[in-house]
């Protein structure tokens, strides 16, 4: 009747014709079941709130269920069993044996019973993963093992991961460790589904229309057919398990796996087979109900769930109702059948003993293959073998074919079988196979059987279209198990798939090792705890199997008894006769008999079935509570058989299936299998390479267990060889090509910087020469002069100038000659060598090094060579023309350099033959003859080529008139310069200087004399002022009446007496040589250096300040108070002592006495360090602390607290640094942010809390933070490499536990490559370190030098940094991002700070004025914006609005005007393209009296220079250019006097130090208005004219004595106009902070604030330093270099 109705609600719905339904369905169709609106409760996929009573109960992931109590070794979770037997050799020992033995059951079980069951134990558990992190147990491989050590090299094992556990259990023996099952214990239909609704959706067709409610399929012809449906390939990559198949030992991609519910479904082609049988049974029932509802009233999640609970039903009642009786035949089907109802008090979990022992009986069943068959349904043929070939045309097939030495058919086989086999295995053939041949349809079959051991992971091999379903479920059906016995097949016992390290592994020994590891403990307590048959106690071996179902007339069951008898002794042996120490396992499995299971595992597996059944509350008979289904569909369900279910969704001939699939018929229409299968007959098991003799079978085996090493294995991608040292080459080729591009754009920079010198130079120069004037017109060849430069050696741009008249040439280059070549001792021709191929020349002299000159093309070195002939020809010497070719004029070029050498031997000599006392003897060649020119000989004494000076000292010391000066000449002039007395040295000059030779010098005589003195340092001394100091100092001496006016030697003497006691120290300085001064008496200043003997190399003519590569190195020796001003001898707040003695006995007190001992005075000396610098000192102890907190924290976290995770036991504690690096360079990084804040710096510097931070340092800071930054980055890439190939050694399928979120696909090994390239965590890492690399690389100085705009492109790329860094920590692979935590504070500071800066950004201001200044200086005028407040001091950054600029190209500079005054000002000077730019463009404009354009600025921000007005007494040092922030300090003094302020500053020194002070006239402007204003007398300024380096210089002397007169007399300065005291030669810082720290002893800090040129800074700092050692005011430097 429900068939009729269906039938008509079908046609009614218009798809009778094109569904296809079985007539004998008989699906219930009562009026309840049809009711659309019916709702149903929908089961879970994870068993969660099965149970409303306890929720978690049954939930997939619960602990396994404790029946037993545990035998932890340590009573807590170290595995049981440490005292019994390796579990390989109890298996070696009971477990082994020749399969081929057919169940012999009263019921026989059929192939189709026993891997049904595979599946059924499938869908109740799944705690086959390892933990997290993974522990290994040890599989010891016996000695000489015939599988795992065939080659008895002994000490060998397989590794076997401990089960995953809950976390929380294991911690003490209160709570033991306890494992989990990872699905659910129900039969709730996780094996089609899974156990989540994402993995149960990922296999849905999820489509509407006649697809509602359908799983997944592959593309097929009939869709509305579920026989020819196979599940959809896994092409979305679902992880599926997926080890490598051992009979090829190597992995394949999960691709080519089906999509199930099943993780492990395609293990081997028999469990695969009943996943796509279950796979079409929901699709039947989804089919039915499609057309049993229209779309409109249910959709396709209604249709699916509805289908589901009908697959469910179906299933419980097959496994319970027809698959339960036949495995505990002990039990009768009623037991097993009756249903005592739903108990919420029923807990499901599936029991450790059931899990690791009893439900693993089935393995005594499994057959090493299976037979696949059809049955012809015209002939009722049965076809056994390898059916492909019979159902398609194509014979071409990868899968193993079981053939026995070649044999292909059952008739050879029975044929040959004498001649193939030996007499055992021939016997055995006689009593299990010649039986059955009287079947003549089988004699004509195949000898294919699929083998199990090769089939592991190879199921789609054999299932490639929907038609090789049936021939595995009809070969099942029609195949026996092996005999319910001891014996294990091969294929379990030996040949069971394991991981890549482990092919092979031993089931068997696993079994027993599994019990051990989840604490399971023995035999005899296991069947106390369940009352096992309490009448009958075991005491004995032999009692433990009772031998059930045994017939003692069968002689093949009493055979069997002797056997297993004799295996029961065997057991003793293994377990030394104790059988309190035997495991379950084994112990359990020899109670097997012909019913089946024993007594043990027969009520451990009813008890877990049982309970489940009662425990769950959606089983199918429970319906009365559930409301799942109604009693019709309970009943219905209950008809439903597997036998109706192959016959709904397959293509089988059901005539050849018996009524019964899981119980053998023998009867021939149902096609009973030919023989029973044996590793006898069979295919051996495959892996891919190795050989190994079987010692049992004594024939050639390859079946045993490979391993792999992950780390030098091949995954399938082509950086993973050696991908490890290849990351580490990559970076290191690439932090190479950094330095290298580096180095390639400073080298192109000095190219460029020569070509913007060369382009942007002045129109017209002035250049001096000797009594006459040369104009240089700019219109003249530009050439280069190689290794011209004498600074560096390089190549130079040069200008070339012929002076025929006296015989000269000149080469210079814009507003500086670079050198002068005399040829008026020029005695033999000049040589002028070409080279062959370039336009290029070398000119050979008699004196001096050569001159090399390059020309751009070969015409103009025709017209040079032209000019130069002529030239030498009108100059009477000649020209000697060669060509040689360019490596032979290379190598005889006679550079500046080379010269230089022969100059510093020469000087050698010189002071060797002084020291000594004695004539020169025994001098080599290149001395004895070198002579020195004029321009040479102003070299060595570092003046002026063409200076007075030295034209009469070089004409007094060349006596021969040869226009060069021998090495015995200049030996005699030093000797009376050096060691001769006062009046002999006042013979010298009085001599140079009469010019008549009279002996008698007039006024205008000493005036040159006086003139010559002052042009040596450029002083522009007007002559009024000159004539008055002339007649001042005749006046002193008394002729101011003389009427002649010439005065004698005596005369000379006479008024150079007063200065009599200065010329006795004074000497001859030589450029490069350090003459000692004289003793200045006892004390800490007395002077103790010896002089050098040894010349550094001599710079050319005109060079510059800081020219010459040495110049730092040269001792300087000044004493401040003895040319400081008389008015300025007081000491500031007291009065200071009037002698001399009581300043020095004062000073004497305050440093520590010469009897302290050195290790008090290096505690002194750091306690008053610490007192200067304690600010600085506390924030940076303070930043270190932090920072070793952190490190610690992480470290002790990851070493201790997470000692147990995973990386941790891996990586040991290279996790722990790593993390601790890690978590520091956060911490770093993230506090950049905060000293990159300068608007906040800068506004901070007026609170309060510039007392206690020392902000001026922030710079510094920065560079602290920095390169402690990168030590941390090393230290994890460096630790990274290591902890990556500890992890690279691992197994893959281990990793998923050790990061936190990580996937990969199965097929794939995972190397370190991975890790780099292909995770968001190694890929930022990566870009992480090249971009530190390229930044670092282009922080250094010489980068800042030369490729400044690279630096700061680079510099600027730090958000991007930063972005990486935020990714680089949400790859979350071992914590959560913690980066967060340590960037939001200073990232809110920051992005608050460049918010003020944004407000600020380019504020457009007009220039109102441009100065081009003298010594490259530019100086502009900005008219202020209203509103902008800044202090003296403080800097900006300006780009220039102009063609030919780049509007955002930023450049900094200090702002030389005061806060008060009208403008905003900056003093440029040009020292590279963009300040060359600068300059020519404003002189342009100038010229061309052009529109002045506008500049764009930001800031301006502060530094320490602002901080001068904090101090009582601050000393103010300027170097050249770095005089910018004290002309507005200057300034701003000014003012301040002017309006009566109130600042602390109570003195102020400003100390320039400077080549010449006559191109700096606008500064000199600017000390004058200062000094005028100074009503207070506070500010003290000194001028250092560098132009003599020695203070007790002969000439320096001289010029002392001029300065002092005139400054007598006027009350300033003879050279500057000031009252600035003036220097001569270089400051020496620690004799003058000496001098101020006596006059203002009671201070207790004094400020020093320098900037300029950082060799200048750095003997600041070294004298503060020094100063800092005693006690005194503390000298506190603040500086900036340029």
């Amino acid at each position: 009747m429900w068939a009729v109705a269906l039938l008509v609600l079908i046609g009614l719905s218009g798809g009778l014709g094109r569904v296809y339904i079985p007539a004998d369905i008989d699906w219930p169709t009562d009026l309840e079941s049809l009711d659309y609106k019916r709702e149903w409760e929908w089961e879970g996929y994870d068993g969660w709130y099965n149970n409303l009573a306890h929720p978690d109960w049954g939930g997939a992931d619960s602990e396994l269920s404790r029946r037993l109590p545990h035998a932890y070794s340590d009573g807590t979770y170290l595995p049981a069993g440490n005292d019994r037997p390796p579990p390989i050799l109890i298996s070696d020992q009971t477990m082994k044996g020749v399969t081929g033995h057919a169940s012999d059951a009263a019921q026989r079980r059929t192939a189709f019973f026993i891997f049904f069951g595979q599946q059924v134990v499938e869908e109740m558990l799944d705690a086959q993963r390892a933990g997290c992190p993974p522990e290994y147990l040890e599989l010891v491989i016996p000695l000489c093992h015939d599988l795992y050590d065939f080659d008895c090299a002994g000490y060998k094992f397989i590794p076997l991961p401990r089960s995953r556990y809950n976390k929380v259990s294991g911690q003490t023996p209160n709570v033991p460790r306890e494992q989990l099952n990872e699905i659910t214990p129900y039969l709730d239909g996780g094996l089609f589904y899974g156990v989540t609704k994402t993995w149960a959706d990922s296999l849905r067709q999820l489509a509407e229309g006649d697809e509602r409610g359908a799983l997944a399929s592959t593309p097929v012809a009939e869709y509305d057919d579920v026989a020819t449906h196979l599940p959809a390939i896994n092409t979305i990559g679902l992880p599926m398990a997926n080890p490598s198949p051992p009979a090829n030992h190597t992995l394949f991609i999960v691709n080519r796996f089906f999509r199930l519910g099943n993780p492990r479904g395609n293990e081997n082609p028999f469990l695969l087979v009943w996943g796509i049988f279950w796979y079409r049974v929901h699709n039947f029932f989804a089919h039915i109900l499609r057309y049993q509802y229209p779309e409109e009233q249910w959709r396709d999640e209604r249709v699916f769930n509805r289908a589901r609970q009908f697959t469910i039903a179906v299933y419980q009642k097959v496994v319970y109702f027809e698959w339960l009786p036949i495995f505990l035949q002990r039990m009768t089907p009623e037991e097993l059948t009756t249903y005592e109802g739903y108990s919420s008090a029923i807990f499901p979990g599936i029991t450790h003993v059931f899990q690791s022992a009893a439900m693993r009986f089935g393995h005594t069943l499994v057959t090493p293959g299976i037979w696949r068959r059809t049955k012809d349904p015209d002939t009722g043929f049965c076809h056994f073998g390898n059916p492909y070939s019979y159902l398609t045309s194509d014979s071409t097939s990868d899968q193993h074919n079981g053939t026995y030495r070649g044999v292909t058919t059952w008739a050879d086989l029975v044929a040959n079988a004498e001649n193939l086999m030996d007499n055992s295995t021939y016997a055995l053939f006689q009593k299990t196979l010649l039986s059955d041949q009287a079947r003549s349809n089988y004699r004509q079959s195949p000898l294919f059987a699929l083998r199990t051991c090769n089939a592991y992971w190879n199921g789609p091999v054999y299932i490639r279209n929907p038609k090789d379903i049936e021939p595995m479920l009809e070969g099942m059906a029609s195949q026996l198990t092996e005999r319910e016995d001891f014996i294990i097949t091969e294929d379990l016992r030996g040949f069971v798939f394991g991981p890549l390290e482990a092919s092979r592994r031993d089931l068997m020994a696993v079994n027993i090792l599994r019990g051990r590891d989840h604490g399971l403990p023995t035999y005899p307590v296991a069947r106390r705890q369940f009352r096992v048959d309490q009448n009958r106690t075991i005491t004995d071996f032999n009692q433990i199997n009772e031998f059930g179902g045994y017939n003692s007339t069968n002689p093949t069951h009493e055979l069997l008894r002797a056997e297993t008898l004799a295996n029961l002794e065997r057991l003793r042996v293994v377990y030394n006769n104790d059988l309190n120490s035997v495991d379950i396992w084994p112990g359990g499995l020899l109670e097997t008999d012909l019913l089946g299971p024993g007594q043990l595992f027969t009520a451990i597996i009813f008890d877990q079935f049982d309970r489940i059944r009662r425990s769950d509350r959606f089983w199918f008979e429970n319906y009365e509570l559930n409301e799942v289904f109604t009693k019709a569909e309970v009943d219905w369900i209950k008809n439903v058989t597997i036998r109706k279910l192959l016959e709904w969704v397959t293509d089988i001939d059901m005539t050849g299936i018996q009524e019964n699939p899981f119980i053998f018929s023998p009867d021939p229409d149902h096609c009973p299998q030919p023989f029973q299968l044996s590793q006898l007959w069979m295919d051996q098991c495959l892996p891919v390479g190795g050989t190994g003799t079987n010692l049992e079978y004594g024939e050639l085996r390859i079946g045993f267990s490979q391993s792999l090493d992950f780390y030098y294995s091949n995954a399938q991608q082509w950086y993973s060889v050696g991908s490890h040292p290849l990351v580490v080459t990559i970076i290191f080729l690439y932090i190479l090509m950094v330095v290298t591009v580096l180095y390639v754009l400073a080298f192109i920079n000095k190219k460029r910087r020569l070509k913007v010198i060369r382009t942007h130079g002045v129109r017209t120069k002035t250049v001096k020469a000797i009594g006459d004037e040369i104009t240089f017109q700019d219109d003249g060849v530009v050439m280069t002069e190689l290794k011209g430069d004498p600074n560096t050696g390089h190549d130079r741009p040069v200008r070339c100038s012929l002076e025929v008249k006296k015989k000269v040439i000149h080469l210079y280059f814009q507003a500086a000659r670079l050198r002068k070549i005399d040829l008026s001792a020029q005695q033999q021709k000049v040589e002028i060598i070409k080279a062959k191929g370039r336009p290029l020349m070398v000119l050979k002299f008699d004196v001096g090094y050569d001159l090399a000159l390059e020309m751009d093309t070969e015409d103009i070195y025709t017209e040079v060579s032209r000019q130069f002939t002529t030239f030498f020809d009108g100059i009477g010497v000649g020209v000697n023309m060669f060509e040689e070719s360019k490596r032979e004029v290379t190598r005889r070029l006679y550079t500046y350099q080379k010269r230089q050498k022969d100059i510093e031997s020469f000087f050698k000599a010189i002071f060797a033959q002084e020291s000594r006392g004695a004539a020169p003897t025994n001098l080599p060649e290149n001395i004895s003859n070198l002579q020195l020119t004029k321009d040479e000989f102003a070299g060595v004494l570092g003046l002026q080529v063409g200076s007075v000076f030295v034209e009469y000292m070089f004409d007094l010391a060349d006596k021969d008139a040869s226009g060069t000066i021998s090495f015995r000449e200049f030996l005699e002039i030093f000797i009376a310069f050096h060691k001769g007395t006062a009046d002999e040295k006042l013979e010298l000059i009085f001599r140079m200087y009469d010019v008549n030779n009279d002996q008698t010098l007039d006024k205008k005589e000493f005036k040159n004399m006086l003139k010559s003195m002052m042009d040596l340092v450029r002083a522009d001394v007007a002559g009024d002022k000159l004539d008055r100091v002339v007649d001042e100092m005749f006046k002193s001496a008394g002729f101011e009446n003389k009427e002649d006016g010439a005065l004698s030697f005596a005369d000379f003497k006479n008024i150079m007496q007063e200065h009599k006691h200065h010329l006795e120290s004074a000497t001859l300085d030589l450029k490069g040589i350090d003459v000692a001064a004289p003793a200045t008496g006892p004390g800490p200043n007395a002077a103790t250096k010896e002089p050098e003997i040894m010349p550094a190399e001599g710079a050319a003519e005109g060079e510059t300040e800081g020219g010459s590569r040495n110049r730092y190195a040269r001792a300087r020796k000044t004493v401040h108070h003895a040319y400081r001003s008389a008015h300025s001898r007081t000491t500031y707040g007291k009065q200071a002592p009037a002698a001399e003695e009581a300043q020095n006995e004062r000073r004497t007190q305050l440093e520590l006495p010469k009897t302290v001992t050195l290790p008090l005075r290096i505690i002194k000396y750091y306690l008053r360090f610490m007192e200067n610098y304690k600010r600085q000192i506390f924030w940076l102890i303070l930043f270190y602390l932090v920072s070793i907190y952190i490190f610690a924290e992480r470290a002790y976290f990851f070493s201790v607290e997470r000692e147990h995770i995973g990386l941790r036991r891996i990586c040991g504690f290279g996790i722990s640094v790593t993390r601790g690096a890690a978590s520091v360079q956060m911490f770093h990084f993230s506090l950049l942010l905060i000293t990159m804040s300068r608007n906040i710096i800068t506004m901070l510097r007026e609170t309060m809390l510039n007392k206690f931070i020392p902000f001026d340092t922030y710079i510094s800071f920065h560079k602290n933070v920095a390169i402690t930054a990168i030590i941390g980055t090393l230290i994890h890439c460096i630790g990274h490499g290591f902890n990556f190939y500890h992890i690279s050694t691992q197994n893959p399928n281990d990793l998923t536990c050790f990061f936190r979120e990580y996937f990969h696909r199965t097929h794939r090994l995972i190397k370190f490559s991975y890790w780099v390239f292909e995770t968001i965590t190694g890929l930022t890492a990566v870009a992480l370190v090249l971009q530190l690399v390229m930044i670092y690389t282009f922080a250094t100085q010489y980068a800042r030098r030369y490729v400044y705009q690279s630096f700061w492109i680079t510099h600027n790329t730090y958000p991007i940094w930063y972005i990486l860094m935020m990714l680089h920590g949400m790859g979350r692979l071992v914590q959560d991002p913690l980066f967060g935590n340590f960037i939001i504070g200073p990232a809110l500071i920051y992005i608050f700070d460049k918010l003020i800066s944004y407000s600020r950004r380019k504020i457009e201001l007009a220039v109102v004025k441009a100065h081009v200044l003298p010594s490259l200086v530019t100086g502009i005028y900005l008219k202020k914006p209203p509103g902008l407040d800044y202090q003296s001091g403080q800097w900006a950054r300006i780009a220039l609005k102009a063609k030919g600029f780049y509007g955002d190209e930023y450049h900094s500079f200090t702002i030389s005007s005061a806060p008060h005054e009208e403008f905003l000002s900056f003093h440029i000077r040009s020292v590279g393209p963009w300040t060359y730019n600068f300059r020519d463009y404003f002189q342009q404009v100038n010229e061309a009296q052009s529109v002045l354009p506008k500049v764009y600025m930001e800031g301006p921000w502060g530094e320490g220079h602002q901080e001068w007005f904090r101090f009582e007494v601050s000393v103010l040092v300027g170097g050249g250019i770095g005089v910018t922030p004290f002309a507005s300090i200057l300034k701003d003094i000014v003012h301040k006097n002017k309006t009566g302020a109130n600042i602390a500053c109570k003195k102020i020194l400003f100390i320039w130090v400077t080549r010449t002070q006559k191109q700096w006239e606008w500064f000199l402007e600017i000390i004058r208005e200062a000094e005028e204003n100074d009503a207070n007398g506070i500010l003290e300024n000194h001028i250092y004219i560098t132009a003599f380096f020695n203070k007790f210089d002969l000439r320096t002397t001289m010029l002392y004595v001029v300065e002092r007169d005139f400054q007598r007399l006027a009350g300033q300065s003879l050279f500057t106009g000031s009252r600035a005291v003036t220097h001569f030669g270089r400051p020496n810082f620690v004799d003058f902070f000496n001098a101020l720290s006596d006059d203002f002893f009671e201070v207790p800090a004094v400020g020093v604030f320098s900037c300029g040129p950082p060799g200048m800074t750095k003997s600041v700092e070294e004298a503060c330093s020094v100063k800092n050692r005693f006690e005194g005011p503390a000298f506190l430097h603040h500086y900036e270099n340029f």
